[in-house]
Order: C-alpha cells, then structure tokens, then sequence
C-alpha cells in the first residue's frame, strides 16, 4: 500500500512537469495595437506622403518655370539674330550705296590734269564757303550731307560732300568739271546746273576749297 501512494505521487509529479513545459511553450497572443499607435502610424503615413505630393508639386514647378526661361532665352536668342540681319542687311545696302556713290566717271582730259591753285588757302576756302552757301546749300545741305531742302524731290539725290572716303578718291580736276559741267550729261543724269555760266574759274577753285573741309 506503501509503495502504491509513492507511485501515484511520482506520476502526479510527471504530469504538473509536463503541464507547465506545455504552458511555457505555447506562443503569447500579441496585444492589439492602440489607437494612438494606429494614429501615429496613419499620421507618419500621411506626412510622407504629403511630402512627396510637395517635392513633386516643386518639381514640375521647376520644370515649368525652367522651360518658360527656355523658351525665354530661345526667342531672345531669335530677336538678336532678327537685330543681327537686320544690321546686316542695313550694312550691305549702305556699302550698296557707298558703292554706287564711289563709282564715278572717267575725267575728260581737258580736266584731268588740273589741279586746285587755292589748296590749303583759308582764305579762298572762306571765300568758297560764302559761294557754297548763297548756290549750293538748298540740295547739297548746309554740311554737304546731300540733305537740303530741296533734296528729297531729286532722283538721283545730291552727293554726300562730308563723306571722306568719297572724296579722298576724287581728283581737283574731276570736282572742276562736275561743278563747271553740272549733271545733265551720262552718266549721271542730275539736277545739278553747269555753274561754268555763273561762277568765275577762281570762284569755282574757291568752292572747291571750301568742299574739302567738309569732309576733314
């Protein structure tokens, strides 16, 4: 009887052992998440989200704003290419111009040999300049700009007599004939009168003196 009470004992014994293994080894539920937790999370959810809503929003700002300074830049690029032909075209049709002017006839040989006996002469060149402006001012202008009032109705206009490189190429005997002679003759078919029936040789030599200074 004995013996029968200690073995039941030890089989009781076995048994809390093998309950309490049991109970340590079965997994713990987990704790539900609080609302706060959730909120939190929903929280940080939207705030990265927003933030990646913004830098999108900047980016296509960026990108918009970059292409307007694109297109900025492309038509300023085009109006100073616009300026640059324009200018370039302004340049051609003044060497045109500059050209057609510089082209003169060929001196007769009765002139061709002249030359100015007045040159350098103050004096005459005064003298020329009183001459110039009483004859010679409403085409040629009061600077030989070829601008006087009655230059706009003439076809061809007056020659510019301040222009140097003109009259750097042009000789005392041609400047002779053109004033003694005028225009009415090829190739230049001018308004210009034959002052050879109006101003003496030496007034015409004067008038020539002056005109130089014009393009000095």
């Amino acid at each position: 009887m004995k013996t029968h009470s200690i073995f039941l004992l030890f089989v009781l014994l076995l048994v809390g052992v093998l309950l309490a293994t049991a109970c340590a080894a079965t997994p713990q539920p987990t704790a539900p998440p609080t609302d706060a937790a959730t909120r939190h999370d929903d929280d940080h959810d939207t705030a990265v989200h927003g933030e990646e809503v913004a830098a999108a929003v900047e980016m296509e700002a960026n990108a918009a704003d970059d292409h307007t300074t694109d297109h900025a830049d492309a038509e300023a690029d085009h109006a100073a290419d616009d300026d640059h032909a324009a200018d370039h075209a302004d340049a051609d049709h003044h060497d045109e111009e500059t050209s057609h002017q510089h082209q003169h006839a060929e001196v007769p040989a009765d002139f061709a040999s002249l030359s100015n006996p007045f040159a350098g002469n103050e004096e005459a060149a005064a003298a020329g300049k009183t001459i110039f402006e009483a004859n010679c001012v409403p085409c040629h202008g009061p600077q030989g700009e070829g601008d006087g009032p009655a230059a706009a109705e003439l076809n061809p206009k007056p020659a510019n007599l301040s222009d140097g490189d003109m009259m750097g190429m042009l000789s005392d005997g041609y400047l002779y004939w053109r004033v003694t002679e005028g225009g009415a003759m090829d190739p230049f078919n001018s308004a210009m009168p034959a002052w050879k029936t109006v101003l003496s040789e030496e007034q015409v030599w004067q008038v020539i003196s002056y005109v130089r200074t014009l393009s000095q």
